[in-house]
């Protein structure tokens, strides 16, 4: 396809509109509880019609990461001798017929002169804040982007596949990666076929802990209804015991931090910074807030109920 005749904005609509019908790569990492900016709950409600998606058309990172390509492809040539094409059409959705709930959009093709021809393998590539430098080299490639590569072999039937990433304007980093058959289809799959059936049936997915979770249900459920008469919960009351204890229990570690804070105050005095004896150490400076005003808002809160005493 000649990239001059595609209606970019018009691929775009359609690209979302099919995202809707099934599950992409991008969006195994919240389902498997991985993603920080998205839950099983919201991408459920998402996929239901329940919720909007975020528009991310004026994304900066997103922005960023896509025009950052060309030039990560161009890197990954340069340091491993793989060859790499882009796609002319960049919506392109690949599914697999015996799997229709899920779907791939490819950042790119791979050949390796390492293996037999034609041996295509599947390109992941990601523009990625340099912070997470130290954990990529201590831990290996991020997990949420392994397992939408592992997602993209097995949509496209491939055996291997290529993890690059920029980090920042510091370091490139790459790994080989081979198809894992035991994770994909053993771990990841089953949680995407549960997922699937959850949007089929119109059930949500039980809270699995995910940071934003409680913003997603407060997005739900802006409102309470009208009156006061409380519902059976339908749930193990020793939930409410463990809840206390770890609401006890931050409240005695929060003292003891406080202790720590005033002990490390009075000796340091007027002093800027303090070392202990293995390097590490405080610092105590003076910092300025700009005034502002914080603009009315509301929302609900959650509160515990007591136990009756009996």
């Amino acid at each position: 396809m000649d990239p001059s005749t595609i209606d970019t904005d018009a691929r775009r609509s359609e690209w979302l509109a099919q995202r809707q019908k099934s599950i992409g790569g991008s969006e195994v990492g919240a389902i498997l509880g991985l993603d920080p900016y998205m839950d099983p709950i919201r991408l459920w409600a998402i996929k239901s019609g329940l919720m909007e998606p975020d528009d991310l058309s004026d994304n900066i990172a997103v922005w960023y990461g896509q025009h950052d390509e060309p030039v990560i492809a161009k890197r990954l040539e340069l340091e491993s001798g793989i060859t790499v094409a882009l796609p002319d059409d960049r919506y392109e959705i690949r599914q697999r017929a015996d799997h229709d709930y899920l779907h791939a959009t490819l950042d790119g093709n791979v050949w390796s002169p390492h293996r037999p021809t034609p041996a295509i393998g599947v390109l992941e590539m990601k523009s990625l804040n340099a912070m997470g430098l130290a954990k990529a080299d201590a831990d290996g490639p991020p997990h949420q982007y392994l397992a939408q590569l592992q997602h993209g072999m097995f949509v496209t039937r491939r055996s291997w596949g290529v993890l690059a990433c920029r980090y920042g304007n510091q370091a490139f980093r790459w790994w080989e990666v081979e198809y894992d058959a035991e994770w994909y289809e053993g771990d990841i799959l089953p949680a995407l076929r549960q997922f699937w059936h959850h949007v089929t049936t119109g059930t949500q997915p039980e809270p699995i802990g995910a940071a934003t979770e409680g913003e997603t249900l407060g997005a739900m459920y802006p409102r309470e209804d009208e009156g006061d008469e409380p519902i059976l919960l339908d749930i193990d009351p020793g939930l409410g015991d463990e809840y206390d204890d770890i609401q006890r229990q931050i409240g005695e570690l929060k003292k003891r931090q406080d202790a720590i804070k005033s002990v490390v105050k009075s000796k340091l005095g007027a002093s800027a910074k303090g070392l202990l004896s293995d390097s590490s150490g405080w610092s105590w400076k003076t910092t300025r807030r700009a005034e502002h005003v914080v603009k009315a808002s509301e929302s609900r809160v959650l509160r515990r109920i007591k136990r009756k005493a009996t």
